[in-house]
């Protein structure tokens, strides 16, 4: 189990936009290993409403910054190499188990939050402890995923028509997108299996499900031979 300590913080980390055109929020701890640990927040305009009352989107940069001790002058910082983005996700390595760490996410210079706008916020830095390493010789590393939701065509309805969703794109799904990048992953990361939890299709239609494993199987990536050598 993961833990995690927010710290109350009023100032945002030196940005040109004021709070009121430009907002990072929905900060969300996604990860936490005994070398690392990942985020993902969202930034947007709350005086521009986009879909179902949601600040507009606003691409910015994605930044990271953490360190041992509280003062922010003796951090690491971390920035995505990727374009700039509404939609933020960054992963950071390299960590020692078991050990305490203050964590601020950023875009434009303005700290990430963990709640929508016109809400109580909490705002970082964050201190978060990544988990202790497992003592004896590694057995086996699992990805265990959830909700592949093939054959989606509305995503984020909880049931029929409420609440309004949005509509999947029939050339380029995300769950078609999804799918692919965990299969990638779970072999970059050397993974003796991936297990896929429900829900895996959307309606379990038969088009859906023709030709695929029935649910709670495992599938195997790799064989003894072809595995990779595993991170300590």
């Amino acid at each position: 189990m993961m833990a995690l300590v927010l710290m109350l913080s009023a100032q945002s980390a030196g940005s040109n936009q004021s709070d009121v055109e430009f907002h990072a929020g929905a900060l969300e701890v996604v990860n936490v290993t005994d070398h690392g640990f990942a985020l993902a927040w969202y930034t947007g305009n709350p005086t521009e409403i986009f879909d179902m009352g949601r600040a507009k989107p606003v691409p910015s940069d994605t930044v990271v910054r953490y360190g041992t001790v509280p003062d922010p002058a003796a951090w690491t910082e971390v920035r995505s190499p990727e374009p700039p983005t509404a939609y933020h996700y960054l992963e950071v390595d390299g960590l020692e188990p078991d050990t305490e760490y203050w964590v601020e996410a950023s875009s434009n210079g303005v700290r990430a939050v963990d709640v929508s706008p016109g809400k109580t916020a909490v705002r970082t830095p964050m201190r978060l402890r990544t988990l202790p390493r497992p003592a004896g010789n590694r057995v086996a590393r699992l990805v265990v995923s959830n909700d592949t939701h093939v054959g989606e065509s509305i995503s984020g309805e909880a049931v029929r028509g409420w609440p309004p969703g949005f509509p999947v794109d029939p050339l380029a799904p995300y769950w078609r997108h999804n799918t692919t990048d965990l299969v990638e992953e779970a072999e970059e990361l050397s993974a003796d299996a991936l297990i896929v939890n429900g829900d895996l299709t959307s309606e379990a239609r038969p088009h859906e499900v023709e030709g695929r494993k029935p649910p709670n199987t495992t599938t195997a990536l790799r064989t003894d031979s072809e595995r990779s050598p595993a991170r300590p």
